[in-house]
């Protein structure tokens, strides 16, 4: 699934890897961001399906006022939320996005994180993707 920005220069694209649902019901995500020429990816990002189908309530139950985030089970690895800007339907959608490398054996946390405007449609294309797996 890929969510557009309103001037088309940025993306954050979603896509599961993986369903879990007999020990600990979560979801592996990959995650790719391009915004104005930045970029970051990871693509094992794992989040419990409880947070998904609480995010996914937070974007239904008041259309107008959205303010809603899910996050990763690590909390350092994705930050997703949503917040309506006006009554246009425009809506900031910010993120934060890392992952971590080792260079000889030190470790480096590679770090992007920031927010474009989106389209309301943007919205109900993210939680019919994620309803996929709930």
């Amino acid at each position: 699934m890929d969510i557009l920005s309103q001037n088309l220069e940025s993306s954050l694209s979603i896509h599961c890897v993986e369903l879990e649902s007999t020990y600990y019901p979560s979801i592996c995500l990959s995650v790719r961001v391009h915004d104005n020429g930045f970029s970051g990816e990871n693509k094992s990002i794992w989040v419990a399906l409880d947070d998904v189908k609480k995010f996914i309530l937070e974007c239904e139950q008041n259309l107008e006022t959205i303010e809603a985030s899910l996050v990763s089970m690590s909390s350092n690895e994705f930050c997703l939320t949503l917040q309506t800007l006006n009554f246009k339907g425009h809506l900031l959608l910010k993120y934060a996005l890392s992952r971590t490398i080792y260079r000889d054996n030190f470790p480096m946390d590679l770090t992007t994180k920031g927010g474009f405007i989106i389209d309301f449609g943007e919205v109900e294309k993210i939680i019919r993707f994620l309803r996929t797996y709930c």
